[in-house]
């Protein structure tokens, strides 16, 4: 109920999706409310340091059942045990994901550009994998539009596992810019 209330006051809203379960049923209610305002939503998908669900699935199930495009700006490198990191789209860049390991600020492993021989070497075929995806998204999927996500019909998607602080600075970096 105080969920509700709280959506009849903000300016947009952040949506979390579980990366193996999906868009579950209150997720769904709670963006109908968000869908009947015009209230613009970021989505994360979250626990890809777990067995989840393909991305591509996600985005799909995104806007099959949302109704609206899904723009990924970042997107994983492996799942579970596989974890890699997150490919930051619009950077051209990775950064590493580190697990079990308290992170300072500004102590995060980057490896740039797309094609980097560095990714491949280290990440094999999880890294070949997302960058067949990256790829294919970037030519098929609908740009971003600033104005459409105002307007509640396209959400830019992120990717990464919170309980470990990870990925979390890319929605941050696109909540201020």
């Amino acid at each position: 109920e105080d969920t509700y209330r709280t959506l009849t006051a903000v300016d947009s809203a952040i949506m979390v999706i579980d990366a193996a379960k999906g868009i579950e049923s209150q997720t769904l209610k709670l963006f109908e409310v968000c869908r009947l305002r015009n209230i613009p939503i970021i989505t994360f998908i979250n626990k890809l340091d777990r067995e989840v669900q393909e991305p591509l699935d996600l985005i799909s199930e995104i806007e099959s059942h949302l109704g609206m495009d899904a723009i990924p700006f970042s997107w994983p490198i492996g799942m579970a045990r596989r974890f890699g990191g997150v490919f930051n789209i619009r950077e051209n860049r990775m950064r590493v994901f580190r697990p079990g390991q308290e992170r300072r600020q500004g102590d995060d492993e980057f490896i740039e550009g797309l094609d980097n021989p560095e990714a491949v070497g280290r990440f094999g075929e999880a890294y070949e994998k997302a960058r067949e995806e990256v790829e294919l998204i970037t030519e098929a999927a609908v740009p971003f539009d600033h104005a459409e996500f105002l307007a509640g019909r396209q959400t830019p998607v992120f990717f990464g596992s919170a309980i470990n602080n990870f990925g979390v600075q890319e929605v941050l970096d696109a909540l201020v810019e």
